[in-house]
């Protein structure tokens, strides 16, 4: 019997420490300094010595609070992958998605996913898949993808970007229209002659209609979209 050797990678949260000095002449004024310009807010600013007055000395890691990061934290793509020292992906806690990709076998379980979600003919499942699906995006991503092309809308999404709207759409449509029958009926010229068109808000301007009694709720049904 032979021995291989495998490497787990895992992905964690950890704290990051950066040790910077900011001139000024007091610590009351250095204090204020990094307040008034916002340092706390991002890392951005480390390439930034606001005119020589700040000078980004060290960075390290702080080991001990390393903390796992759940994968319905990370957009259901994979948080922990084992490969081979060559980096030839065996398996991950998402259904093996980074070997599936490597071997080919990505495309059955894609298509496997469409056709478990939505009825759908063997073609246009196909040409979605073999077109668009993207193995570095979460599966919700691509059905999401799926579901907008399969009703004529563009299925390209930015990963991450993300907006949410709330859909609000006439009771004829159905409780259980799809959200990509939504979009398809909301971006259609056929709309606007609706007694009741689908219209596209923000969760302030859904509130300020409700709360205004400038809402059919008796006429519509919501539905909160990212998009």
């Amino acid at each position: 019997m032979k021995k291989f050797e495998f490497h787990q990678h895992e992905l964690v949260r950890v704290w990051r420490g950066h040790t910077f000095s900011v001139t000024a002449e007091s610590l009351e004024e250095a204090e204020a300094f990094v307040r008034e310009n916002h340092l706390a807010d991002t890392t951005d600013w480390h390439g930034n010595t606001f005119g020589g007055r700040v000078e980004l000395i060290d960075t390290d890691k702080i080991i001990d609070v390393q903390e796992s990061i759940p994968l319905e934290h990370n957009a259901g793509i994979p948080t922990i992958v084992i490969q081979t020292p060559e980096q030839h992906a065996v398996a991950d806690n998402c259904g093996n998605r980074h070997y599936l990709a490597e071997s080919g076998g990505w495309r059955d379980r894609a298509i496997g996913l469409i056709k478990k979600e939505f009825e759908a003919t063997d073609e246009q499942v196909v040409e979605f898949v073999d077109e668009f699906w993207a193995n570095d995006s979460a599966d919700e991503e691509n059905l999401f993808g799926f579901d907008l092309w399969l009703h004529g809308c563009d299925p390209f999404l930015e990963s991450g970007k993300r907006e949410l709207y709330a859909f609000t759409y006439p009771i004829d449509m159905g409780r259980d229209a799809t959200d990509g029958e939504i979009v398809a009926a909301y971006e259609s010229e056929e709309n606007e002659d609706r007694e009741y068109p689908v219209e596209k808000l923000t969760p302030d301007e859904l509130a300020e209609a409700m709360n205004d009694e400038g809402f059919a709720d008796q006429q519509l049904y919501v539905r909160f979209i990212r998009l």
